[in-house]
């Protein structure tokens, strides 16, 4: 009876790998479809939805993507340009980049280039419709971030950022007016 027991428990937890490995298999298909190739100009409305404030933070602006860095220059409320390169996350043109923000600048730069080893490593990838989602694999990543989302059909159409705390960050792209 024991072995019984044991022989379906391993069968059971055998099915749920093959299960998450072909859910992750499908998120990996799902970011390959919505690669684009680089360089890459697009438009994008960002909303920060922080807990205790009544409505977003809303800014917009134009992104360029290379295979070197990402130019994220916003236009409004107010202008700014930041410059986000593994280095780090480099204000204007500053040379030295914020304090620790090699790892945020690394991810970034993994979710915006659709970089599968990089995306692989760090989350437990799985497929909810249209989306990726993103779920840190890292304690230290986790206590900060609950899941990313990765969202469109033929390219990224919207990044979702869910932090522990509470506050949300949304982010629509949009083809830039060539």
């Amino acid at each position: 009876m024991m072995r019984l027991f044991v022989l379906i428990l391993a069968l059971m937890l055998t099915a749920g790998v093959k299960a998450e490995t072909a859910t992750s298999e499908q998120a990996l298909k799902k970011l390959s479809e919505q690669a684009q190739p680089l360089p890459l100009t697009v438009i994008f409305e960002q909303r920060k939805y922080l807990s205790g404030l009544p409505r977003a933070l809303v800014s917009s602006g134009e992104m360029t993507i290379t295979e070197e860095a990402i130019l994220w220059e916003t236009q409004k409320p107010q202008k700014q340009s930041l410059k986000i390169t593994e280095q780090g996350i480099f204000k204007g043109s500053q040379q030295t980049s914020a304090t620790g923000s090699e790892t945020i600048a690394e991810l970034l730069l993994a979710i915006l280039k659709q970089d599968e080893r990089v995306l692989q490593e760090q989350f437990s990838l799985s497929l909810q419709k249209n989306c990726v989602q993103m779920v840190p694999n890292s304690d230290t990543l986790a206590g900060v971030m609950q899941r990313i989302l990765s969202c469109g059909n033929t390219r990224v159409e919207r990044v979702e950022l869910h932090e522990t705390n509470g506050n949300r960050t949304e982010i629509n792209f949009a083809e830039a007016p060539q």
